[in-house]
């Protein structure tokens, strides 16, 4: 059915119905015009595509944020241990030290 015939119908139900002439004409007319503004199911799909490529592109791009959140966790992580473990040596060494001092200071003399 094209859009000429539903305008047709339309007109011959606005004429039943009582309404002018005119006035059946024009609202025919009218809803012909919007009946071609509308749009198609290529339209409607390729809509529905864009819509899921642009989606699909902003969760590549958090996955993306999330994966450098993760390796600069990761790179923190190993940095906090190197620290860790620095700072063990330190005290280790800074208590053998004191008891080093303390042994020779009690039995060195």
């Amino acid at each position: 059915m094209t859009t000429r015939d539903l305008e047709q119908v339309v007109e011959s139900a606005l004429l039943d119905a009582g309404v002018s002439e005119e006035r059946a004409r024009a609202t025919a007319a009218r809803l012909g015009d919007e009946l071609v503004q509308l749009p198609t199911k290529a339209d409607l799909d390729e809509r529905i595509r864009q819509s899921e490529r642009l989606t699909n592109e902003r969760f590549d791009a958090v996955d993306h944020r999330f994966d450098a959140i993760a390796v600069r966790i990761e790179m923190l992580d190993r940095t906090m241990w190197r620290v860790f473990l620095g700072m063990g040596t330190i005290m280790l060494a800074m208590f053998g030290a004191v008891f080093g001092a303390l042994m020779y200071a009690v039995f060195g003399a």
